[in-house]
């Protein structure tokens, strides 16, 4: 805009529907316990974010009160994002590190309630928004983001959502198995050139899983994942 008018229209690269945002550089998953990982969220948002051409990273937040997560989180993703950040919002441990990450880019931060993304980014620009807390009866976040907005300094653009804390994954069935990166690099010693890596036989993704290069853990998720997408599929063509 200049004056009120447009005067250029830039090509969009990519797009969420929810956030409704486009052109963005990083799609952040941030983590944290308290509340409780919830990994089959974790899988549907990296899916999500790769189906729509967006590097996915996660952040695992409150280091210094859970160091177990954060190895959880290793052993889960370390093959599946393109980097995976320890912080403290709290102390600043790893925060440095993970600015200069942000610098340049317009990143997404998503995730469950009270995880901590408000935190983060009140650590990042020094900014002092409310912020959520965990529930003691049920142990989930309370939301206090109840709508999306970018937040802007030295060069960093956040766009901070609302809380997760269920998703269904909108995609078909045969892209399933293309939005997980460590099947998609493996999928080429597939016997089958559109393999689902379920139960076909000589399927290098299973293989994979048997000899420890791909977590079950994930794997696991997978399937159910495949499930629901087949069974959400045939309820569409009954109605």
């Amino acid at each position: 805009m200049d004056g009120g008018v447009i005067i250029g229209v830039k090509p969009r690269k990519n797009k969420l529907i929810r956030p409704s945002v486009a052109n963005i550089d990083n799609f952040i998953i941030v983590v944290a316990n308290p509340p409780a990982p919830d990994f089959l969220l974790f899988d549907k948002l990296i899916s999500t974010a790769y189906t729509r051409d967006i590097p996915c990273q996660i952040v695992v937040n409150k280091v210094d009160f859970n160091k177990e997560t954060a190895e959880e989180i290793i052993k889960n993703y370390s093959n599946a994002v393109e980097n995976i950040f320890l912080v403290s919002a709290k102390t600043g441990e790893g925060v440095e590190e993970f600015k200069d990450f942000l610098k340049g880019k317009l990143s997404v931060f998503s995730g469950q309630s009270a995880v901590g993304k408000t935190s983060i980014v009140n650590r990042l620009f020094g900014e002092n928004k409310r912020t959520g807390e965990v529930s003691a009866k049920t142990q989930k976040g309370k939301q206090t983001t109840t709508v999306s907005e970018i937040t802007e300094s030295n060069g960093i653009r956040i766009i901070d959502t609302p809380g997760f804390s269920a998703m269904d994954i909108d995609m078909e069935e045969d892209v399933l198995p293309w939005s997980y990166p460590e099947f998609s690099q493996r999928a080429q010693g597939c016997k089958f050139r559109e393999c689902r890596h379920i139960n076909e036989p000589n399927c290098a993704v299973k293989d994979a899983v048997s000899n420890g290069e791909i977590f079950s853990g994930r794997y696991l998720r997978y399937k159910q994942i495949y499930k629901e997408i087949k069974e959400n599929d045939k309820y569409d063509k009954k109605r």
